[in-house]
């Protein structure tokens, strides 16, 4: 069987998905109010969410994906000094805002994946490993490969 398969006990097979139940339900409350607030903040439609006609467009968009990255970090900071007693609380749930930043910031690197067609490293494959050849078999081991640093991605540069 397949790595992406799972095999069930009632004999059934399926492909392997993401363990969404890791993710604490509070945090995807709080998510999507942050994405219901973008809505009513913005009820000309421009609230960038899975349903908005930008879906793609806004995350593909480097000026907005910036600035986005900059307000996200904004959030977080606030959200350091108020949980450090720097600051006082202003109410405004920074958490939420940094977990909608997050969302946009992970759809956006993976649209400019795809359109840049980022390819594996041809030495590992794209495990990031290294590895040798024992008699017919090619071995893995933990030393991350020289050509991409451990990243998986042709052209990495080293960390």
């Amino acid at each position: 069987m397949p790595d992406n398969e799972v095999k069930f006990p009632g004999g059934g097979t399926g492909s392997k998905q993401p363990r969404l139940e890791l993710i604490p339900y509070i945090a995807l409350i709080r998510g999507a109010a942050r994405f219901e607030l973008g809505i009513a903040n913005r009820p000309d439609g421009t609230a960038w969410n899975a349903l908005s006609t930008n879906f793609r467009t806004a995350a593909e968009d480097q000026e907005f994906m910036l600035s986005r990255a900059a307000h996200t970090a904004q959030h977080a900071m606030k959200l350091k000094a108020i949980l450090a007693g720097e600051i006082s609380d202003d109410g405004d749930d920074h958490a939420g805002a940094v977990f909608w930043g997050a969302c946009f910031l992970i759809c956006a690197t993976e649209f400019l994946a795809e359109k840049r067609q980022i390819r594996k490293c041809s030495a590992c494959g794209g495990t990031g490993k290294s590895g040798e050849w024992i008699g017919t078999n090619w071995m893995l081991s933990e030393t991350p490969c020289p050509a991409c640093h451990g990243s998986g991605l042709e052209g990495a540069r080293k960390p």
